[in-house]
């Protein structure tokens, strides 16, 4: 008995609710807006960090920069490739021993994978602030640090 009343209960007040309709504002129906799909919805941030990152790259000609400019470190700039080619190589190691377990179980599997990735990728963001600081100065930590959100906003958009 306590359970029919407490439905009733309920169905009248989702009758009271949507009998109380808001009206939309003219001109934004739902019908007339286009929808993201519901990944791009859900990413926007992630979407935002890739903007920036290739406007980035692209206004201050960060490519052309490492490759021709003379003020370059480039001992620095080897040992940040080489740092980055290690992290590459220890994801693809833990991404092949443990291909059927969710990220949360390659801390039990590949620990040191993990570990060598990450000492690797910070060697290698600051072997990186080295080798462009001639170029950009106070600005090299900032572009650095976009280029890095852009780089794990990319690869947070694919499902691996």
């Amino acid at each position: 008995f306590h359970y029919a009343c407490a439905e009733k209960v309920m169905r009248e007040r989702k009758a009271q609710k949507d009998a109380v309709a808001v009206p939309e504002p003219t001109g934004t129906s739902k019908e007339g807006r286009r929808r993201l799909p519901a990944k791009l919805r859900a990413d926007w941030d992630s979407l935002l960090w890739m903007f920036a990152s290739f406007a980035l790259l692209y206004y201050t000609e960060f490519a052309s920069t490492i490759i021709f400019s003379a003020l370059i470190n480039r001992l620095a700039l080897w040992c940040s490739l080489s740092s980055a080619l290690v992290s590459i190589l220890c994801c693809a190691y833990a991404f092949k021993k443990v291909p059927h377990l969710s990220s949360t179980n390659w801390q039990t599997e590949t620990p040191a994978a993990i570990i060598t990735a990450t000492i690797s990728a910070l060697l290698g963001g600051t072997s990186l602030i080295i080798a462009i600081w001639p170029v950009w100065g106070i600005y090299s930590t900032i572009i650095v640090s976009v280029l890095f959100m852009g780089f794990i906003s990319t690869v947070s958009l694919f499902d691996l």
